[in-house]
């Protein structure tokens, strides 16, 4: 059986991207159960508007134009995880977001 290798990366970006985030607002954990994650997510974290005046400033800045960089062999803005991490510029300060697809 084939494994998806990008899967444990969707994990760890789910994790760091929105940890932070999940934290700073006191809710309960993720939930295991799979099928209750949407659910969750839509009613823990709430659209920048919302929620950018308990963000500190810096952060509330870098949401508000976040870049999203597709990742899809033949067809999107880069071929390769690696290739589209390298592109965001080192002291970068806006949120940059890597859709990686099948």
């Amino acid at each position: 059986m084939a494994r998806n290798p990008y899967g444990i990366y969707s994990t760890i970006f789910m994790v760091l991207f929105f940890a932070p985030v999940v934290l700073s607002q006191g809710s309960t954990q993720i939930p295991a159960e799979k099928s209750k994650v949407n659910a969750w997510f839509d009613s823990t974290i709430k659209p920048l508007k919302e929620s950018a005046s308990t963000l500190d400033p810096d952060v509330a800045k870098a949401e508000a134009e976040p870049k999203i960089i597709k990742v899809k062999k033949g067809g999107g803005d880069f071929d390769t995880i690696t290739k589209a991490i390298e592109s965001v510029p080192i002291g970068n300060s806006k949120r940059v977001i890597i859709s990686i697809a099948p």
